[in-house]
C-alpha cells in the first residue's frame, strides 16, 4: 500500500505543530520565571514584546526576514495550502496590502508544512504580491513565534513590538482595527 499525497501533505503539517506543541510543554513545564513572577517561555509570543526575527527561504528566491521590513508596519500570517480559512485569509489579505502598502504596511505570508510548489499554487490562485516564505518542517518560525494553530496572524507595529495576535479566521472589524493599532496614521 503507497502512501495517499494527501496523508504525507498531512503529516508535513501534524508533525511539526505537534513538535512546536510538545516543545511548548516542556517549556511551560520547565519555564523560569519571569520579571511578575509568571514562566518565562522562549517561543511565546505575547503582546508588547519585541517580534522574534525569522529567516526563510522565499518564494520568489533569496530569504523573507523579519529584519528586511524594520521600520514597517507589519502583518505576518502563518497558513498552510491544506486550510481553507487560511487560503481565505490570503484572499483578505492581499487587497489590504494593496490598499496600504503607500502607507508603508508590510504583509508577509509564512507557509507552514508546504511545499514551494504548494506556495505557487496558492498564490497564483489568489494572485498573492506579497513576500511568501516556506517553512516547511515548521522549525525555522514557528518555534519562534510559538504557533499552535494556522491560520495565526501577528501585527507589528514600526517599532517590531507586538501589537495583537489572531489565531484563526482574520475577518471585518477584527481586521480593520488590528491595522489601525499598527499604521502610524490609522486607516484611511
Amino acid at each position: 500500500m503507497g502512501d495517499h499525497p494527501v496523508g504525507s501533505r498531512w503529516a508535513r503539517i501534524l508533525v511539526p505543530v505537534g513538535l512546536v506543541a510538545g516543545i511548548l510543554v516542556a517549556l511551560v513545564a520547565g519555564g523560569s520565571p519571569g520579571p511578575g513572577g509568571e514562566a518565562a517561555v522562549p517561543g511565546h509570543l505575547a503582546v508588547g514584546m519585541p517580534a522574534p526575527d525569522f529567516v526563510a527561504p522565499g518564494l520568489s528566491g533569496g530569504t523573507v526576514a523579519l529584519a528586511h521590513y524594520a521600520g514597517h508596519p507589519t502583518v505576518v500570517t502563518f497558513f498552510t495550502t491544506l486550510c481553507g480559512e487560511c487560503l481565505g485569509d490570503l484572499g483578505v489579505l492581499e487587497p489590504v496590502y494593496r490598499r496600504y502598502r503607500a502607507q508603508g504596511l508590510v504583509i508577509v505570508g509564512i507557509g507552514v508544512g508546504d511545499t514551494a510548489e504548494d506556495l505557487r499554487q496558492a498564490a497564483r490562485q489568489y494572485r498573492v504580491s506579497f513576500p511568501l516564505g516556506l517553512d516547511e518542517r515548521g522549525d525555522r518560525v514557528a518555534v519562534s513565534y510559538g504557533l499552535t494553530m494556522v491560520p495565526t496572524t501577528v501585527f507589528v507595529d514600526r517599532d517590531g513590538v507586538v501589537r495583537a495576535v489572531v489565531r484563526g479566521a482574520l475577518r471585518g472589524a477584527a481586521l480593520e482595527r488590528h491595522l489601525a493599532e499598527i499604521l502610524p496614521e490609522g486607516l484611511q
